[in-house]
């Protein structure tokens, strides 16, 4: 079985769990050889795993049909188990399809007459829903100057800002050496773990130290032109994302609408950039007006008519 779907059998059991469990599943049991952080990345595109800090645990979401852009397509998320598997074999034309970027396998189902609405009453007492996933998502994902600042106090001991660096103790047990970069612009600081150049980035107000939810969010907003970072090519209904040479990643939340728009991982391509595929001209001007880089959507609109 792929590593990727022996993850996923594990956190649809445990349900819940901290960080730092994770990241032991990943590396010690199953050896994933992806970064485990990048691996949890993946999982919240897809929808099957939810989680706001470093400092806070990870939960596995309950089983749910995303309706993607076809319309007649729907992929699941969320937690699966061998019982939901034989409701889908008999009540649904399911197909398993191997996913982008190593990431699991997707599970994806059609309908040609019927609806989902009667599917979902079928599998009454799974706790199984479905919805509109990118169309859904789009009416509660935030604009990303106000997403950024949902930030939550720090108990544990950063290194002083105002000093060299130290040693910090980010987990129990574990000793790591860190770096730190002032981004001056609204208080925040950059603290690199050397041992993963995982970046943490943390705000002090009123002396009290602040941890900010989303770390790649904060890197859109703040270290970057997102302009010129993301494109929309409007005849491929495609969504590109530089990742190499200076380029981000999309904060986690952004990414899962892109994402469920297909059910699949963005792919890479030779030039290093994420696609993100079948995705409908007004979710990507939504997306790209949240992410600030509105101009880039239109503008690339223009080099296409």
């Amino acid at each position: 079985m792929k590593k990727q779907n022996k993850l996923l059998k594990y956190i649809s059991v445990k349900g819940s769990g901290e960080i730092i469990d994770f990241r032991n599943v990943c590396l010690d049991k199953l050896e994933i050889e992806e970064k485990w952080y990048e691996v949890l990345y993946n999982f919240c595109s897809l929808g099957h795993v939810d989680y706001f800090t470093q400092s806070e645990g990870w939960s596995c979401s309950e089983p749910s049909l995303a309706v993607t852009s076809k319309k007649n397509e729907g992929v699941l998320c969320g937690a699966r188990s061998i019982e939901l598997k034989k409701k889908l074999d008999e009540f649904s034309n399911l197909q398993i399809v191997e996913n982008n970027l190593d990431g699991p396998d997707v599970w994806k189902v059609k309908h040609e007459n019927g609806s989902f609405e009667k599917l979902v009453d079928k599998l009454k007492g799974l706790n199984f829903t479905y919805e509109s996933a990118p169309k859904n998502l789009i009416r509660i994902l935030p604009a990303l100057q106000k997403y950024i600042k949902r930030v939550r106090e720090k108990r544990k001991n950063y290194p002083n800002m105002e000093k060299e660096p130290r040693w910090w103790d980010p987990n129990p047990g574990e000793r790591r050496w860190v770096k730190k970069k002032s981004l001056k612009k609204n208080g925040l600081w950059l603290i690199y773990d050397a041992f993963s150049n995982k970046p943490y980035f943390i705000q002090q107000v009123n002396n009290s130290i602040f941890e900010v939810g989303d770390p790649y969010a904060v890197k859109f907003f703040v270290d970057k032109k997102p302009d010129k970072l993301v494109n929309y090519h409007p005849e491929k209904k495609e969504v590109s994302v530089k990742t190499l040479g200076g380029g981000i990643k999309l904060p986690r939340l952004y990414s899962r609408v892109l994402t469920l728009c297909s059910g699949k991982l963005p792919k890479k391509d030779r030039s290093g950039r994420l696609i993100y595929s079948h995705v409908p001209p007004d979710i990507a001007k939504a997306v790209f007006i949240r992410l600030s880089c509105g101009s880039a959507f239109n503008a690339r609109k223009k080099d296409n008519q």
